[in-house]
């Protein structure tokens, strides 16, 4: 899986929107995607960001479109757009539907060990006494 998010928007400097979001075949269907989407438009909204996805995936997309309490459609929501000044190789965004969403979910909290590189998080680990050992 891979999730890489980018700033978006103009004027803005809390705007992001999911980029790439890839869940290999074999675990695809289970709900892994949505729930990756879900969790990390929550941390955005905690850091005081608004967070948008843009999919050509209908299962992610529909998802989005039920979810109201959580994902709000944008104008481009459904609509096939053609920038017919720019050389789009990516000719699936031409012939294709977008799914367009912003996050209007709570935001998620408690997950900052999560965030730590993994270095970081190997010595936090090996730092914390239990009392069960």
């Amino acid at each position: 899986m891979s999730v890489i998010g980018r700033q978006i928007g103009r004027n803005t400097t809390k705007a992001y929107r999911l980029s790439r979001l890839v869940v290999l075949p074999d675990y695809q269907g289970l709900g892994i995607g949505r729930h990756i989407s879900d969790f990390s438009a929550g941390i955005m909204k905690n850091e005081g960001a608004k967070y948008y996805i843009k999919t050509v995936s209908p299962a992610l997309g529909e998802y989005n479109n039920k979810r109201k309490d959580i994902w709000e459609p944008t104008a481009f929501n459904g609509k096939i757009r053609i920038d017919k000044k720019r050389k789009n190789v990516y000719t699936t965004l031409r012939t294709q539907p977008s799914y367009c969403h912003q996050y209007i979910g709570e935001s998620i909290d408690g997950y900052g060990d999560l965030l730590l590189p993994i270095d970081k998080m190997r010595i936090k680990k090996n730092t914390i006494k239990h009392d069960f050992f």
